[in-house]
């Protein structure tokens, strides 16, 4: 009796073993098997955003307009974001999306105000005063893929720095 079950543990175990030689086996023999799929790789057009003004925009609450041209070439005088293209640069290809969101937002980065959805910038900076992000987003609409770029816009109030008292002759404020 106690033979017998030994013999039965004894097959029961070799075929266990059999099974797992087998399984091995298998892996290894379609690892070695040689894709031939559709590898038909191509350059993708990217763009590329940079040299924004270096420490951000100033603007002024409810009495300036923030204009901002990217251009298509580095131009050290201008200070104006550069965007270039590897493959077609055709404006219609392209949208574009100015944004901010306020530094002290808890907000999703996706959230916040936009500005203007043309290449070039001009918006009457009516933010409140704050320290903001501004967003260039860019997108390829034959591609659908999208390219962002920030920098920091700070928007200040006439009296952010104080305000100037004039004294008349008999020093009386006027």
């Amino acid at each position: 009796m106690i033979e017998l079950k030994y013999t039965k543990n004894l097959t029961t175990m070799r075929k266990l073993i059999l099974i797992l030689w087998a399984g091995i086996l298998s892996v290894f023999s379609i690892s070695c098997y040689d894709d031939e799929g559709s590898n038909d790789y191509h350059p993708i057009n990217e763009v590329k955003i940079s040299d924004w003004k270096k420490g951000g925009y100033t603007a002024i609450f409810k009495n300036d307009t923030l204009k901002i041209t990217p251009l298509s070439y580095l131009d050290t005088v201008r200070k104006e974001p550069v965007i270039q293209f590897t493959e077609d640069s055709d404006p219609s290809r392209y949208e574009y999306e100015w944004k901010v969101v306020a530094s002290s937002s808890t907000d999703d980065r996706d959230k916040g105000i936009v500005l203007g959805t043309e290449r070039n910038l001009r918006y009457f900076v009516n933010l409140k005063p704050d320290s903001y992000t501004l967003y260039l987003k860019v997108k390829d609409t034959k591609t659908d893929l999208i390219w962002k770029s920030y920098t920091s816009l700070t928007v200040l109030s006439v009296t952010d720095k104080g305000f100037f008292l004039f004294l008349g002759k008999k020093r009386m404020v006027r």
